[in-house]
C-alpha cells in the first residue's frame, strides 16, 4: 500500500481520534470562528431537570437518527461503499509491482491509468488497458451483481515523488526468554518504489449511465513535503448530499474541518485546530509527546445538540507514556499470567480515565437553548470476560478440555454526562439506543472518509 496517504495519514483523521466526539454553536458563528469554545465551555447550566433533559434529548436524539438513517438511501454513497467493499476483497496492483491497492491509494496517486472491471463470478477484478484515465466498473450495491456503476479517475501530477511500499516488511513471532512472551522479529525488510503526489483529482460517479455525483480533491505542497499543508477533498452528490473536508497546515494552529450537507442543511460539522506538531507526527513514528501539543474540537449535529470540548494532549500522552511503561507486561509462562493481564488491563485504562477528567473538558450543550446540559466525565469499567478453558500443568498454560477456566477481564473507558446536581449517568443510558446508534454511524462516517 501507499506509504504516505492523504485520508490514512492526514491530521483531520489525527485530531479526531483525540476526542470521543467534540462541541458546537451555530453554523453561523462556526465560519467566523471555527474552534472559539471558551465561551460554551462555560455556558451556564440549563435549568431542567436531568430527567427533563434526558426525555428532552432522547426526543432531539431520534431525529438525528432519523437523518442518517437517510444516508442510507443514498444510491451514490453505496456505490462509493461498495468500491471501497470490493478493493477489500480483492486488492488491486495499479501502480506496478505487489501492491495491494485500497480506496485511500486510488485518490493519492497520479500517471495511473487502467480500466479495472469486477468480474462477480470470480470476486476480483478484471484489468485491460487505458492511456488516459482509471476507471473502475462495478455493482453500485452491495448486493449487486450487474456492472452498473462506473467510477472515473483524472489526476494531475506534482513534483512530490514519495516512497511506496512495494513490498511490506516481514515479521515472524518469536518467544524471548528475557521477557517471557513472544516479540516479533524481522524476516525481510520492505522493498520501495516511487511515485508523484497529485496535485488535483477528480473523479465522477455514474450509476446505470447516468452522472451521479463527483469527487475533488485539491492539494498544496511546500518545499518536498510529501504532506499537503492545504487539502481541500468535495463531494456532491445528485441526490443532494455533500460532503467537504478542509486541512491546513499552514496556519497556527494547525485547523482542520468538515461539513456533511443535504440539500444545503447541515447534518454534521466539524471544525478542529491543534497545536501539535503534525509534521512530526505524521513523518515520524519516533516522535516525543511535546509534538502532540493542545487540540480543541467543535462539532454540530444538525440544529439539536452539540458537544465542545479542549484538551491538553501533550500532558496526557507524557503521563500516559512514563506510568504505561512501569506497568510490567504479564509473563505467560507463569502461573499468575491471567491474574496480572487483567490487573494490566484495568490499571491502564484506569490511568486513561483519569489523564482524561485532568486534561480535558467536554461539554454537552444544547444548540437551540445556548446553555450546558452536563459535563462530560470519564470512567473505566470492565467492559468483558471471557472464560478460556486452560490450565497451568507442568510450568506451562494446556488446554484443559473445558476443565478448569481462564478469566480474561478487558477494561475500557466509558463517558458519563455530569449535571448541574452532580448526578452521573452513562452517554449510552441517557440516550437510550439512539446515542450508540447514533456514535457508531458517526465514527463509520468518519472513518470511511478518512480512509
Amino acid at each position: 500500500m501507499i506509504k504516505q496517504t492523504l485520508y490514512e495519514k492526514n491530521f483531520l483523521g489525527l485530531i479526531t481520534l483525540q476526542f470521543l466526539f467534540s462541541c458546537s454553536k451555530n453554523e453561523e458563528a462556526i465560519e467566523e470562528t471555527p474552534v472559539s469554545t471558551i465561551n460554551l465551555l462555560n455556558a451556564p447550566y440549563s435549568s431542567l431537570s436531568p430527567e427533563q433533559q434526558k426525555l428532552k434529548l432522547e426526543s432531539e436524539a431520534k431525529s438525528v437518527i432519523t437523518e442518517f438513517d437517510k444516508t442510507k438511501t443514498s444510491s451514490a454513497i453505496e456505490a462509493i461503499q461498495n468500491l471501497d467493499n470490493l478493493l477489500e476483497i480483492n486488492r488491486i496492483d495499479i501502480v506496478g509491482g505487489k501492491n495491494n491497492n485500497g480506496l485511500s491509494d486510488i485518490f493519492n496517486v497520479s500517471d495511473v491509468f487502467g480500466i479495472y472491471t469486477w468480474n462477480n463470478a470470480i470476486k476480483k477484478w478484471e484489468k485491460t488497458v487505458s492511456n488516459n484515465n482509471l476507471t473502475f466498473r462495478y455493482p453500485s450495491k452491495i448486493s449487486g451483481t450487474i456492472n452498473d456503476a462506473e467510477v472515473v479517475l483524472n489526476a494531475t501530477a506534482s513534483p512530490i515523488k514519495v516512497d511506496i511500499i512495494d513490498t511490506p516488511k516481514r515479521y515472524q513471532w518469536v518467544y524471548d526468554a528475557n521477557v517471557g512472551y513472544a516479540v516479533p522479529v524481522l524476516v525481510s525488510n520492505e522493498v520501495l518504489d516511487k511515485i508523484h503526489l497529485p496535485l488535483t483529482v477528480d473523479a465522477t460517479i455514474k450509476i446505470k449511465g447516468i452522472d451521479s455525483g463527483n469527487i475533488s480533491v485539491v492539494n498544496t505542497y511546500n518545499n518536498n513535503n510529501h504532506i499537503p499543508t492545504i487539502s481541500n477533498l468535495k463531494l456532491t452528490l445528485n441526490d443532494g448530499y455533500a460532503l467537504e473536508i478542509k486541512n491546513n497546515r499552514n496556519s497556527s494552529p494547525s485547523v482542520a474541518s468538515a461539513l456533511l450537507t443535504y440539500n444545503g442543511k447541515s447534518i454534521l460539522g466539524y471544525n478542529f485546530d491543534s497545536s501539535g506538531n503534525i509534521d512530526q507526527l505524521l513523518n515520524n513514528h519516533n516522535s516525543s509527546s511535546t509534538d502532540y501539543g493542545k487540540a480543541n474540537t467543535l462539532i454540530t449535529i444538525l440544529d439539536n445538540f452539540a458537544i465542545l470540548g479542549s484538551g491538553d494532549i501533550e500532558s496526557i500522552t507524557t503521563e500516559l507514556e512514563k506510568t504505561e511503561s512501569s506497568i510490567p507486561q504479564p509473563n505467560y509462562f507463569s502461573s499468575d499470567y491471567y491474574i496480572k493481564f487483567n490487573d494490566r488491563s484495568k490499571k491502564i485504562s484506569d490511568l486513561k480515565a483519569e489523564l482524561y477528567n485532568k486534561y480535558s473538558k467536554l461539554v454537552l450543550v444544547s444548540k437551540k437553548d445556548k446553555n450546558k446540559i452536563a459535563d462530560i466525565v470519564a470512567k473505566s469499567e470492565l467492559v468483558s470476560s471471557t472464560n478460556i478453558p486452560f490450565v497451568w500443568r507442568n510450568g506451562t498454560w494446556e488446554f484443559s478440555m473445558g476443565t478448569v477456566f481462564q478469566k480474561i477481564e478487558r477494561y475500557d473507558v466509558k463517558y458519563y454526562l455530569k449535571f448541574n446536581d452532580n448526578s452521573v449517568v452513562a452517554m449510552n443510558v441517557y440516550f437510550s439506543t439512539g446515542f450508540d446508534s447514533l456514535k457508531n454511524q458517526i465514527e463509520d462516517f468518519i472513518t470511511f472518509f478518512n480512509k
